[in-house]
Formats: C-alpha cells, structure tokens, sequence
C-alpha cells in the first residue's frame, strides 16, 4: 500500500525516568532506551506513579518510519499502527482526495537528543516543584508550587473537596549569613544589632599566652601576645575592641580542634585537645557567660588582633522584607471558603534567636450574618488585638486607640453614644465622669426653664455648681442649698448670697443716680434705728464661730429698716446699714455743734 517508505532506528523502552530537581525518580537499566518524563508534568506526585508507568511500557518496542499510504479515517494521531509486523506510532498529516491520504512521519528522537532533555540536578539557586494530586476516593484535588533557594522557601497550596476550598501561599526567609576565613572576615549589608554566632578554631598558636624570659628584652619588633582580642570596623572606619576572656590557648591535631563559640550572646570554649596534643576521650566545655558582640549598619570588618586562625561569623543581613533585626521572617497567607463562610488569613512572624519573637496576624471571616476583622500583635506573652463585628444590626469595634481622621464626622439624627464613663443620649444630653476645656469658650443654648449646668454631689445628693435659666433671668448657685451656700443671680432678683463669710480688699457699692428714680431725703431719725437695736454674744450653729451683733428673730431687738428676707432667711442689708449709721453721723455732727456754740457762749459769759 505503500509507494515509497523507509525504516528508521528502534527504540526498545528499558528505563523510566523522571527528574524535577528535588525528586529523582528511576526505575530499569540501561540496556536499551529510555523514556524521560517532562518536568513539568504537573500530575506526576510520588515515586508509584512512575513505577507504575515503567511496567505498563517496559520492553515496549516501537520503529521510525516515514512513507505515503491510503489510511482507514478511523485512524486518530497516537493510535499504533502494524506494518510488516513493526509497531509504528501514527504520526503525520492526511488528506482526502476521494480516499484519505496519510502521509506518515513518526520519527523517534535519536540517543544524543534524548538525554538533552534531562533535567539534571545543578547547583542553581532555585529549585522548583510542581505537584498535583486527584483522591477520586475521597473526593480530594490537592495542587502544590514549590519554589526553594539557599536563604528562601515559597509554597502554594490548593487543596479543594466537596465541603470547600482551602488557599495558602508561604513565604520563609532566613535573613541570617555565613562568612568565613582567616585572621579578617568581612560582614557586608549587616542589619544594625548583635552578631548571632562567632566560631573562632585552634591551631595551637591563637590566643597564646607569652611569658617573660630571662633573655627576652625589648626592642621595635617585639610585641606581646596572650590576649584574646577582636577588633570590629564599619564602614565609616570607626573600630571597637572586644576582649573575649579566652584564658588559654585553643589547640588542634591532626583529628579535631578546640573552638570558642558565640552563639545568642553566650559564649564558651569546646576542648577536644589535651596539653600533650592527644585527643580528648569526651569533649569539655568552658563556659565563658554572657557576652555580645555589635556590628553597625552597612559593612562591617572582624579581625583577631594579634593572631591568625580560623574564624567564622554569622549576622542579619539586610533584606527586602524586614529592617527589623530578626533571623527569620516567616509570611503566610490563606483563604479557607465553603459554603458557608470564607475566612482569609494573613500571618508574618520575626524570630530572633535571643530576644522576643514577634507575631502579627489580621483576619477576616465573612458569614451571611456578619463579617469579623481582627488585627493581632503579639512580642512575646504582651499581646494587642483590635476587633471589628458587622453584623445587620450593629457594628462593635474593641481597641485600645481608635482614631478618625476627616474633617466632617456626620452622625445620624436620634444617635446615643453609651458607655461605663460617657453618654449621649438620642436628645444630645450628656453624662461623663470628668472633663477639661483647655481653651476657647463654653457656650451653652437653652430654649427652657430648666437648669441647663449642674456639678452635682453623688455622696449628699446636693448640687454644688448650678447654673440655671429662669424666667427672671440667670443665676449661679456654688455649694448646693446648704448654710455655706454662695448664690449669684441675675434677672431682676440681682444678688449674691454667701452663706458663711466673705473677705475683700473693697466693696463697691452701685450707687450712680442714672441707675436710680424716685430721688428723695430719707428724713426717719438714724439714731432712734440705731438706738433700739441691740449686740448680742452668739455662736453659729453651721461651724461654732464665735462671733458678736445684731441677731433678728422674735425677743431680740433690731432695726427692721435694714433687714432683708432671702428665700427663709433673714439678712442685714450692709449698704443701708452703713447708709443708717453714715445720718446717725450727721445727726451727732449737728448736735455736737449746737452743744459747741452753747459752750461758746456759756464760757463768754
């Protein structure tokens, strides 16, 4: 059937193989060809699937071919075809020209192009993976996108099955470098704060102690040792000293080296090595104590001072994800949706090998019924969290600070504002426990009767500041309704009542004619008031004062013509007491001079 064909190589399948560059998965040898699978085939998840492949197509033989033929339309691209008995994968093009054409070319790749597309393990920064799982069984599709490098791992992760869907994506960076080498070891792009680890080895000569001799003398090229000094230099040149207390020399042999070790600001020494140079049976450690070591932001050099030996740092460097010193920085995110809720979570966390770890997380969780925010941070056991409910009826929010920025904040009519300490209620009356104007004015509307300020007195019930609005006016009122009261009123009831005593440098009278009417002498006889008026010894019953004057009640005699009744009690009226007492002087004055003339003339004779 075949005008013109040719035969090209066999390929016999004796080995499976599949590589991604974190698994490696291979089954049979290499005695005929093999089948590498595609990296990234996404449903290729663990090592049963490729067995399983390998013994479905192991010994499967196949032939390249390429020739025209008449073909049954039947026929689909893949299908395997016999021709003079040798399978050959239909591969090619056709066409119909009253019968279906077929022009076959199924070519298998040749050996240098088959081992071309593994993928091999290399030292790349990045390695990735791509996985996906379908449990029929279950009912479960799990797909993960995994990407590691040296310092960095990020994943994503979709799991999904009848009940929901769950979304995480995971990022984890280890902000922490190595450095090592000899003698001087440079720290670039450090984060500002304390070296996490210094690894310092022996070699029989670091830390040296140098003892005196009877011919050692000194001169310019001698200088002592037997110290355990470090010197640490940024990148502005500035240097400090660090002793770090090693009492003795750090040895080596040819099997092991002793070792200082800085590690989360504790420092100690490891012995592996005797004095005579053999080699510990059991390691022993030194415990040097407390110790830390800073670098400054940016570069930093460390080099022991007098010494050559090993040395090895470890630091925060700088980073894209943090400022803040912390070893660690791990961020994760995820979406968890059914039918019912969807709740998105976002986490970050900052561990640091010695101090405290910090964590923040917010979260929202969605219901037909309300909706939840919650923002969280926790250094150590503190722990700060702020909480928003919406719900179709109410909205609480739980902070310790709440802060609105706007210009305009519009409440709605009828609002009450409630809590333990402050209330508005829905008429814009307000109670609160304490408040202070610092500046500016306090104005205060009212369109009633009613007493508009009070400062009221829990403990007895009685108001002792009062400010009110009446129909004749105004009024203050300090110090309740007891004896001790002070009362100021305006309208045309003006007065100050002082319930106790009062002190001044002067009192002012108001006594301009244009404020007066109905101007006449006052003809009554000042003395005749002063003379029926007695002085009594008494003591006020409010406090036990001791005091003496005028008393005005039934049985004691006093000028009615200088009393007042405020409210229930009666008072001296002081200006027409002094008014009084100002004619009494005048009708004395009078009478002083007629007695003078009549002496006048009683002594001429």
């Amino acid at each position: 059937m075949f005008k013109d064909y040719k035969w090209g190589d066999k390929f016999k399948v004796s080995k499976i193989s599949y590589e991604d560059g974190i698994q490696d998965y291979k089954f049979g040898d290499n005695t005929a060809d093999t089948i590498y699978i595609n990296q990234n085939n996404m449903y290729i998840v663990d090592e049963e699937q490729i067995k399983n492949i390998y013994n479905k197509i192991k010994d499967f033989e196949i032939y390249s071919f390429e020739g025209e033929t008449i073909i049954d339309p039947s026929y689909d691209i893949g299908d395997l075809l016999i021709i003079e008995g040798k399978k050959v994968i239909y591969q090619g093009e056709s066409e119909y020209a009253g019968k279906f054409k077929a022009n076959i070319k199924s070519k298998i790749q040749a050996k240098t192009e088959q081992e071309s597309m593994q993928t091999k393990q290399t030292n790349s920064n990045k390695i990735k993976r791509v996985q996906s799982e379908i449990n029929q069984i279950d009912g479960k599709i799990k797909q993960l996108v995994q990407e590691n490098a040296e310092h960095e791992e990020k994943i994503t992760q979709v799991e999904q099955d009848v009940d929901g869907i769950t979304q995480k994506v995971e990022n984890i960076v280890d902000t922490t470098r190595s450095v090592s080498g000899l003698k001087t070891i440079k720290l670039e792009k450090c984060i500002k704060g304390y070296l996490i680890k210094l690894r310092i080895l022996g070699n029989n000569a670091v830390f040296k102690r140098l003892y005196p001799a009877n011919d050692l003398y000194p001169s310019d090229v001698l200088y002592p040792l037997g110290d355990s000094r470090i010197i640490v230099t940024d990148a502005e040149n500035n240097s400090k000293m660090y002793e770090l207390r090693v009492p003795d020399v750090l040895r080596a042999n040819e099997e092991v080296q002793d070792e200082y070790i800085l590690e989360n600001n504790f420092a100690k020494i490891i012995r592996r090595v005797n004095k005579d140079g053999t080699t510990k049976e059991t390691p022993e450690e030194e415990a040097i104590g407390k110790y830390t070591i800073y670098v400054a932001q940016g570069d930093n050099t460390i080099t022991i001072q007098n010494y050559n030996a090993s040395i090895e740092a470890v630091f925060v460097q700088q980073n894209a994800y943090t400022d803040q010193f912390a070893t660690k920085v791990e961020m994760t995110s995820a979406i968890q949706q059914s039918a019912e809720q969807v709740q998105s979570k976002v986490n970050k966390t900052l561990k640091d090998n010695y101090s405290t770890t910090q964590e923040m997380e917010s979260t929202i969780t969605q219901t037909a019924e309300e909706i939840n925010t919650e923002v969280k941070k926790k250094v150590g056991e503190n722990e700060i969290i702020s909480k928003i409910n919406q719900s179709a009826e109410a909205v609480t929010i739980q902070a310790s600070k709440i802060s609105l920025n706007g210009k305009v904040l519009n409440l709605a009519d009828n609002m009450s504002i409630k809590s333990n300490n402050f209330n508005v209620d829905s008429k814009g009356n307000m109670t609160c426990s304490n408040a202070t104007i610092t500046g500016g004015s306090f104005y205060v509307d009212s369109n009633n009767d009613d007493n508009i300020i009070a400062i009221h007195n829990v403990s007895n019930g009685m108001s002792q500041v009062l400010v009110y609005a009446d129909s004749t006016g105004g009024g203050i009122t300090l110090g309740g309704s007891s004896a001790n009261d002070i009362v100021i009123r305006g309208g045309t009831d003006r007065h100050i009542t002082c319930r106790g005593y009062m002190e001044a440098t002067a009192y002012n009278y108001v006594s301009d004619a244009k404020l007066k009417k109905k101007i006449k002498l006052y003809e009554e006889n000042a003395l005749n008031i002063i003379n029926k008026a007695k002085i009594y010894d008494y003591i006020f019953v409010e406090n036990g004062r001791k005091e003496f004057g005028m008393v005005i009640g039934e049985n004691y005699d006093y000028p009615e013509e200088i009393v007042d009744k405020n409210e229930d009690v009666y008072t001296i009226n002081a200006y027409r007491m002094s008014s009084v007492m100002w004619k009494a002087i005048q009708e004395l004055s009078k009478k002083v001079n007629i007695l003078e003339k009549r002496l006048e003339k009683y002594e001429n004779g």
